[in-house]
């Protein structure tokens, strides 16, 4: 299918970019289908950051617009500026420190209009700090499994984002006519599985199994790939027991913006309700062993380790510590 003039803009939040950004502006600049404009809201930057976009956006083919923030609010906050600021049909997402590979926005806007998805998202190569590869894919790292593919396949991205979030912003382009929907993103989200759930409640998310970004870890990403099983594990057993009530909190919010917003029909809350409740079952059950054991039982019964979790790991979790 020949896709005429799509006009994409590009959204992006920078803070302190000065090593890399250059070098990631320049490869979306270098895109096979070009887009419309690049919107960057800089987090009131302390390096030369700003003076190096301004100084870019004078040679630039496409409008390169810059906003500084007059303090620093934080990534997802200037994400969630970028996004409203942009003009274009489509909105892809950018980090400051990735390079993006010629083909990517002519393979992602292919996959969201063959498809009919409202929004679509990619694999990458992890690299190092000096781009060279790590011989590990994103997606891989992240445990996406088979299942989990072929739910987005399927059209079923909704049911797999309630277990755990495998989209990553940066890889991520949407309609633009969800961007008033999207944000703002609500205290303690990041801004990617915020858009992801909201996006997937009653639209439709592709997934593009091919690697189109290099991601860059450089030991001061906000958010890396994940370290592998060992560390999930780890991070899992040291997890304490108020982080259960935050997240239920959380996804209260994001439940409450749909319905204040009109979003997702019934079912679809109702499953953000099992959610946050399934989480404050987890909050209450460390309170002591007759309650931990009945809510652990009643969670195996109503499948909610697999529906809402990782599957075995949290039950075992649930199951061997107070």
């Amino acid at each position: 299918m020949h896709i005429i003039n799509p006009q994409i803009s590009v959204a992006m939040a920078s803070y302190n970019g000065s090593q890399f950004i250059l070098e990631q502006v320049e490869s979306i600049l270098s895109q096979t289908v070009m887009p419309f404009e690049i919107v960057i809201v800089d987090d009131a930057s302390s390096d030369d950051t700003t003076r190096l976009i301004q100084s870019l956006s004078q040679s630039s083919k496409i409008p390169v617009r810059l906003i500084v923030n007059e303090r620093n609010l934080g990534s997802t906050a200037s994400f969630g500026r970028a996004i409203l600021e942009c003009k274009g049909d489509w909105i892809a997402l950018a980090d400051q420190d990735d390079v993006w590979l010629p083909n990517k926005l002519q393979t992602l806007i292919r996959k969201a209009v063959c498809d009919h998805c409202d929004a679509v998202f990619s694999d990458a190569e992890l690299v190092d700090e000096d781009l060279r590869s790590l011989n590990k894919r994103l997606l891989d790292n992240s445990r996406i499994t088979r299942s989990m593919r072929k739910a987005f396949r399927d059209g079923n991205a909704f049911g797999a984002l309630m277990r755990y979030n495998i989209v990553t912003g940066a890889t991520m382009m949407f309609r633009s006519t969800w961007k008033d929907r999207v944000t703002p993103v609500a205290s303690g989200w990041v801004h990617d599985y915020w858009m992801a759930l909201i996006i997937a409640s009653s639209g439709r998310i592709g997934l593009c199994e091919e690697p189109l970004i290099l991601y860059r870890q450089h030991g001061r990403n906000q958010i890396g790939a994940n370290a592998g099983l060992s560390s999930e594990l780890n991070r899992s057993f040291s997890k304490s027991r108020e982080a259960y009530l935050v997240e239920a909190n959380q996804f209260a919010r994001i439940r409450e913006s749909l319905e204040a917003k009109g979003i997702g029909n019934p079912s679809i809350i109702a499953n953000f309700e099992n959610k946050e409740r399934f989480l404050r079952r987890r909050y209450e059950m460390r309170e002591s062993i007759v309650t931990r054991m009945w809510n652990v039982i009643l969670n195996i019964l109503q499948g909610n380790y697999f529906k809402y979790g990782y599957g075995w790991r949290p039950m075992l979790k649930d199951v061997l510590l107070p």
